[in-house]
C-alpha cells in the first residue's frame, strides 16, 4: 500500500472534488473561471466523470487491479488537464493555473509508473 499512496491520494481527490461539483450547487455561475468549463459540459458532467474515475482508482488501488488503476488514472490525467485548460483560458490570474497542472502531472506520471510498484497485472 505505501508505493501506491500517492495513488490513493489521488483518487481521493478526485472523487471529492468531483463530489463537490455534484452537490445542489451552483459554482460554475459564482465565478468566471468556471466560464470555459460550463460551455464544455454542465457540472454534473465534470462531477459525475471525476467523482467515477476518482472511485475507480480507489477501488483499483485497494484490489490490486492494474486494469483498473491504469484506466482510472488516464481518465483522470484527461480531465485535470482538460480543467487546467479550462481554467487557464477563463481566469489566467486565478489560481488553479498554477494549481491544477500538478493534478495531471502526478497521475500521468503515475499512470506511467503504475506496471512498476510491485502489483503485478489483474
Amino acid at each position: 500500500m505505501e508505493k501506491r499512496i500517492v495513488e490513493l491520494i489521488l483518487g481521493c481527490a478526485a472523487l471529492t472534488w468531483g463530489i463537490w461539483l455534484l452537490l445542489p450547487f451552483t459554482l460554475f455561475s459564482s465565478s468566471p473561471t468556471f466560464s470555459v468549463m460550463g460551455e464544455i459540459a454542465p457540472e454534473w458532467v465534470w462531477g459525475l466523470l471525476m467523482a467515477g474515475a476518482g472511485l475507480q482508482c480507489i477501488v483499483g488501488v485497494l484490489r490490486h487491479s492494474y486494469t483498473m488503476r491504469r484506466w482510472s488514472l488516464a481518465v483522470m490525467a484527461a480531465l485535470w488537464l482538460a480543467s487546467w485548460t479550462a481554467f487557464l483560458l477563463g481566469n489566467w490570474r486565478s489560481t488553479t493555473s498554477v494549481h491544477y497542472i500538478w493534478w495531471f502531472i502526478l497521475c500521468a506520471y503515475s499512470y506511467l509508473r503504475v506496471s512498476r510498484n510491485g502489483v503485478g497485472q489483474h
